[in-house]
């Protein structure tokens, strides 16, 4: 891979010349893409370093363990058991989001529906999973939905105001301030794994869908 190409690798349908055998398109060209979303949601930087014409490495930085293993071998009682198994509804219409939210959650021991749209959430509701624990839902959705309303629809449908923060990559206060009338935590982007941890731990205590802040 060329230096000028080591950063559009990771581009959404971005693929270099040559990477596929010639007049054929090799995938979606998302995987990479999918890669560092994850890897930036999960605290793993990812990097890559290559010679043209020799190969290519790719490197996954992760912490030092913590010796938390049992004695055969089995990890011991910790993330996967956060969850405890409880449903989470995750509203975002970015795909590659969805994914590495639904890959982080899954890891912390939640059960995860994942939809793109107001609409599609009240539709998920009265499914198979039933009604869900807590509510993320990014503000800006397709349409001019906001996350606000899709929170809201969720709950109507519902007949109960479920636990649910939004998240945000605005700075400014009017998302906070819409949320807090709705009764709604507010989460800003980028989240880090530790703090959307502790919200949804948070928020999957509430019994009134007020956040618990």
């Amino acid at each position: 891979i060329a230096p000028g190409d080591l950063e559009r690798i990771w581009d959404e349908f971005h693929q270099l010349d040559g990477a596929a055998p010639s007049g054929e398109r090799g995938g979606l060209c998302l995987g990479l893409a999918i890669v560092r979303r994850l890897s930036e949601l999960l605290g793993h930087p990812v990097g890559v370093s290559s010679r043209p014409g020799e190969g290519s490495v790719f490197s996954i930085e992760v912490p030092l363990g913590t010796g938390r293993a049992g004695r055969d071998g089995s990890e011991a009682p910790g993330a996967a058991e956060a969850g405890g198994g409880r449903l989470v509804m995750v509203v975002d219409d970015d795909t590659l989001v969805l994914t590495g939210l639904r890959a982080f959650l899954d890891h912390l021991g939640y059960r995860v529906v994942a939809v793109e749209s107001g609409a599609e959430a009240v539709a998920a509701i009265g499914g198979a999973d039933g009604v869900p624990d807590v509510v993320l839902a990014d503000y800006r959705l397709r349409g001019g939905e906001t996350g606000v309303e899709a929170v809201a629809a969720i709950r109507a449908a519902a007949g109960t105001r479920i636990p649910a923060a939004i998240l945000t990559g605005e700075s400014g206060e009017a998302v906070s301030a819409e949320a807090a009338a709705a009764g709604l935590d507010v989460l800003r982007k980028p989240v880090s794994p530790g703090d959307l941890e502790r919200a949804l731990a948070r928020l999957a205590r509430a019994p009134d869908g007020t956040g618990a802040r």
